[in-house]
């Protein structure tokens, strides 16, 4: 016999937003923009992945501004991927890669929302706190 329980987990978002740069932005060649033109952008800190799927959720752009970092181990920049307003971002993580940094805009409260999790797009969750989710329950007759 099985029945349904909520059970608490941890959040599945990895970005922290107490954990930002700000004003900062990463541009296309992966260098950071903190000047006044920078403002109404943040940036992660270095977000730890593994080999795998990921996606970006909540982010928003500015014509071609800004975008995703991806490091290696000694956190030097691999490539960069550039943000598509509104659109979940998949993210492909290769083996030498191993952090990742989003640019996340601060003037429409988007760092407020902003989500990037293993896998593929899930609905909101905030960092580091526990969420309610649905598990399967066994009990032993």
């Amino acid at each position: 016999m099985s029945a349904y329980a909520k059970k608490r987990i941890m959040s599945r978002n990895l970005f922290d937003k107490n954990a930002i740069e700000y004003p900062a932005y990463i541009r296309a060649n992966g260098t950071i923009n903190t000047t006044s033109g920078a403002n109404g952008y943040a940036i992660s800190d270095y977000i730890p992945v593994s080999e795998g799927a990921y996606t970006a959720h909540g982010l928003q752009s500015r014509g071609n501004l800004p975008h995703i970092a991806v490091y290696d181990d000694n956190k030097e920049l691999v490539r960069t991927v550039q943000i598509i307003s509104n659109e979940d971002l998949p993210l492909t993580i290769a083996s030498n890669e191993k952090y990742v940094r989003l640019s996340v805009r601060m003037a429409d409260n988007e760092y407020q929302t902003a989500m990037f999790n293993a896998g593929g797009a899930l609905p909101y969750e905030p960092y580091g706190e526990g969420v309610w989710a649905d598990c399967a329950v066994k009990k032993r007759i």
